[in-house]
């Protein structure tokens, strides 16, 4: 590593081989990228993005790659963006092992699309909401857009064969607390098409509605049947699959984290 002036020229120049981090900060301002097989990346290295317009990791249509034993975080002053932190599309044979994501304020901290045999163990995910604008302006039945909670910790979209085990977000910051809501001013209702069954005219008029939590600790969407429609998994019913979750709540949210864990 120390004779190439960056991570990702080290990646570039070596394809598909293995590289160990050692324990040091590795600051990068542009996603780390790799689209060829059989790359490997291990720790006990710190990832750190101090750029907020970016993901910290993207791999593309890449097979058997492993991403294993890393820290990885955003600087201060980048937490909160619309990237993922880790995202991977069209891949085979992906792991991700022993990672500890935390302070990707953003949709998703690890998320893989279109892809086949994906595998996510052992991770901590910490600090992963961010805030957002929920539009469902768009959806005939709704009509109305608000200012919103919302973030997953672990998304699995379009992907076939999927093993999610021994996993942990938490939660320490966008809480469902008045606290919370009052300080991002949260739940506010910030357009409207028209009033209807499930946006009456009573919580149009009052430009508020509670629901502004919309955060989840994981997902899973199964690839599309020919002609059919995919459809997401939360961690309420995946556990007669594969997975159990338990969540775990605080009578004194404001001191301490909500948490799901995946075993």
């Amino acid at each position: 590593m120390t004779s190439y002036p960056t991570l990702q020229e080290a990646i570039d120049a070596n394809p598909g081989r293995i590289f160990r981090l050692p324990s040091r900060d590795y600051e990068i301002s542009r996603a780390l990228v790799t689209n060829r097989d059989n790359t490997e990346l291990y720790g006990p290295a710190r990832i750190v993005q101090t750029n907020a317009k970016e993901p910290i990791v993207r791999i593309e249509k890449a097979a058997n790659v492993r991403i294993m034993n890393l820290s990885f975080t955003r600087s201060e002053g980048n937490q909160d963006t619309n990237q993922p932190g880790h995202v991977a599309r069209q891949c085979r044979d992906l792991e991700f092992s022993n990672l500890r994501v935390s302070e990707n304020h953003s949709n998703s901290s690890i998320v893989a699309m279109s892809s086949r045999d994906v595998r996510v163990q052992n991770c901590i995910v910490t600090n992963y909401k961010g805030e957002a604008l929920d539009d469902r302006t768009q959806t005939e039945r709704l009509g109305y857009a608000f200012t919103s909670v919302d973030g997953t910790g672990i998304q699995m979209r379009d992907v076939d064969g999927v093993s999610i085990r021994n996993n942990r977000t938490s939660e320490y910051r966008l809480m469902p607390t008045k606290e919370v809501r009052d300080r991002y001013d949260l739940g506010t209702i910030t357009m409207v098409t028209k009033p209807s069954r499930n946006a009456p005219k009573e919580m149009i008029d009052a430009r508020y509605t509670n629901n502004w939590h919309q955060a989840r600790a994981s997902t899973w969407r199964r690839p599309r049947a020919r002609g059919g429609r995919s459809s997401p998994e939360t961690s309420s019913n995946i556990a007669t699959k594969a997975w159990m979750f338990t969540p775990t709540t605080s009578s004194s949210p404001a001191t301490s984290p909500a948490t799901a864990s995946s075993a």
